[in-house]
């Protein structure tokens, strides 16, 4: 009897009585939100290093890490972030909390919120690497499962499309939800059900391609749903200005945009917009330091073969404030992380308009309004960053919306409005083929001169799930710069 009084006491001991032993479901959420796309670890690597300089928004000189993506190159530590920070971060704690709800009705809408948002975990994971670990992933805690499957990606999209649709249809404003916890609405539901109807809007069109006969459906269901309306309905995760630059966990890649990592805008982009004249481009960017006018960086070159581009002796020393950079007010450690915008979902419009998908008619009109949602939500970074309704209207008379050059404008715009979303711009550029960009050849590149069509998985794999990532390779094909995702087909 003493001895189990005595092993009871010590039991005690053990627990605080000012604590529960449970983490909160709505603290989950929180920071299931707040991982999303890794540490800035994952998002400069990732984001800003690789998918922005594939894409020719930004360019570097480095022949380091940082220059990777502008040249084509492979770094391991580079290619396996995303994979390596999303699985036991955003995709454990989502896999655990769905689990947790999926049998209390009571919490139908917080279980929707969850799914939605997996659905926006996974998506992105996927469409950088391909076949993927899905169906099995973030089990190792409540499975002992920590070798998952490889999924084909066909199959992850349909069960993405079919967790949207289901997500977003039992949803019930008499139950309860997150509230505060809801970083990106608050527990608004009218906006979550919106977000997920944009969602299967995007995934819908991604399809466009591969298999254009599901794509119109699922494009069709998302408008009868009831997609975004303005810029109001934008889906971000707002951020502290607190914190250290060296040990803050915001996932955000502005804020540690830094001068020496002789990165700068991509001539590319510039050159784009000033010939169109876009408004947006003093608010997006900064002039060069030494330069009187917007200028911008070539990609493919580095600090010694940029010299004869820029006219200069071996001798002299290029002064990178010739360049434009992002504008200071959008690289705070405030600065919201996008993941989807109201622009974005009237270019998709725009597009299904032009496809005769969805019911939806006239290109030109979702196509106007686009340019106008995506020119003016940077006040979403500072009231100072506005775009006036005249400006608006005078940048859409001189570059009018045609119906036979649609998909290439759509496309174009689109690739300006994920500016801050480069995950997604890329994506999207593998799908559509605009803009129409020139490839860079590097010496050493490893896509054959040709612009990277996914990343390479994580090495890590490798060793600890060897044999299911051999069958995904098999079945997908290389893992390999030049190997197209299920969706990315080539026409």
């Amino acid at each position: 009897m003493l001895l189990v009084t005595c092993t009871e006491d010590l039991k005690d001991l053990n627990i605080n009585p000012k604590t529960s032993d449970e983490m909160s479901d709505g603290y989950l959420f929180t920071y299931a939100l707040n991982v999303t796309g890794g540490r800035q670890y994952t998002a400069k690597r990732v984001n800003l290093f690789l998918c922005s300089t594939f894409i020719q928004q930004f360019a570097n000189l480095s022949t380091g890490d940082y220059g990777v993506g502008d040249k084509y190159l492979y770094s391991n530590t580079f290619c396996s972030a995303y994979f390596d920070e999303s699985y036991p971060q955003a995709v454990k704690e989502l896999t655990m909390l769905i689990h947790k709800l999926k049998d209390d009705p009571e919490m139908v809408n917080n279980l929707s919120m969850a799914r939605i948002w997996r659905a926006v975990v996974f998506h992105v994971i996927t469409d950088l690497y391909g076949d993927v670990p899905y169906s099995e992933a973030g089990l190792g805690y409540l499975s002992q499962n920590y070798t998952p499957k490889y999924d084909t990606q066909q199959s992850i999209y349909a069960d993405m499309l079919k967790e949207l649709e289901e997500a977003v249809a039992a949803f019930d404003t008499s139950k309860p939800n997150w509230g505060a916890a809801d970083l990106i609405y608050g527990g608004d539901i009218a906006k979550w059900k919106k977000f997920g109807y944009s969602m299967m809007l995007r995934l819908g069109m991604r399809m466009s391609k591969v298999d254009p006969s599901s794509a119109a459906g699922w494009v069709q269901k998302a408008v009868a749903g009831g997609v975004m309306i303005d810029n109001d309905d934008i889906a971000f995760v707002p951020r502290s200005e607190s914190g250290s630059r060296e040990y803050n966990q915001n996932p955000n890649s502005w804020p540690f945009h830094e001068t020496d990592w002789d990165e700068k805008i991509s001539k590319t982009l510039i050159d784009f917009m000033l010939e169109t004249n876009d408004p947006r481009i003093d608010v997006m960017f900064e002039k060069g330091s030494a330069n009187t006018v917007h200028y911008g960086m070539p990609n493919g070159y580095d600090h010694s073969t940029i010299k004869a581009y820029e006219g200069l002796e071996n001798d002299e020393e290029l002064d990178l404030n010739i360049y434009s950079d992002v504008n200071p007010i959008l690289v705070n450690l405030g600065a919201p992380l996008i993941y989807m915008t109201y622009a974005e979902v009237e270019f998709m419009l725009a597009e299904a308009s032009e496809r005769g998908w969805g019911g939806v008619t006239n290109a030109k009109s979702h196509y106007d309004k686009g340019v106008k949602a995506a020119m003016q939500m940077f006040t979403l970074y500072d009231p100072s960053l506005s775009v006036s309704d005249e400006a608006v209207n005078t940048y859409l008379a001189a570059n009018p919306y045609n119906s036979s050059s649609g998909f290439e404008l759509i496309g174009e715009q689109y690739w300006i409005a994920t500016w801050m979303n480069f995950y997604e711009s890329y994506s999207n550029w593998r799908r559509t083929g605009y803009p129409v960009l020139t490839p860079v050849n590097y010496p050493g590149n490893e896509s054959n001169g040709q612009i990277p069509r996914r990343i390479r998985y994580s090495s890590s794999e490798y060793s600890v799930n060897p044999s299911n990532l051999a069958e995904a390779i098999s079945s997908m094909g290389a893992d390999a710069f030049t190997t197209r995702v299920w969706w990315d087909v080539a026409q």
